[in-house]
C-alpha cells in the first residue's frame, strides 16, 4: 500500500475526532444562548411586576413570588423542587 493511503486512513479518524470536538464547543454555545434568553425575558417580567405592583422589592411574599415567577420562565424543569421548599 502507498503511504499516502495509509496516511489518509489515519487521518479520517483524527477528522472524526476533530468534528466532535467541535460539535460539543458549538453546544455549549447555542446551548447558553438559549438559557440567556430565558434569562432575560425573567428579568423583564420581574422588573414589569416591580413597577405594576408599586412595592420594594424586600416584601418577602413579593419575593417569593418574583422569584417562582422567574424559575418558571427560566428554568421550568426545577420548578417542582423550588414549590417543595417554597
Amino acid at each position: 500500500m502507498p503511504i499516502n493511503t495509509l496516511a489518509c486512513k489515519g487521518n479520517r479518524g483524527d477528522l472524526k475526532e476533530l468534528i466532535a470536538g467541535l460539535k460539543k464547543q458549538q453546544f455549549v454555545f447555542t446551548s447558553s444562548r438559549d438559557i440567556s434568553a430565558a434569562d432575560v425575558k425573567a428579568n423583564y417580567h420581574i422588573a414589569n411586576d416591580i413597577a405594576l405592583a408599586s412595592k420594594p422589592y424586600s416584601e418577602s411574599e413579593f419575593v417569593k413570588t418574583c422569584t417562582l415567577k422567574a424559575a418558571e420562565i427560566a428554568c421550568s424543569e426545577k420548578l417542582k423542587f423550588l414549590l417543595i421548599l417554597a
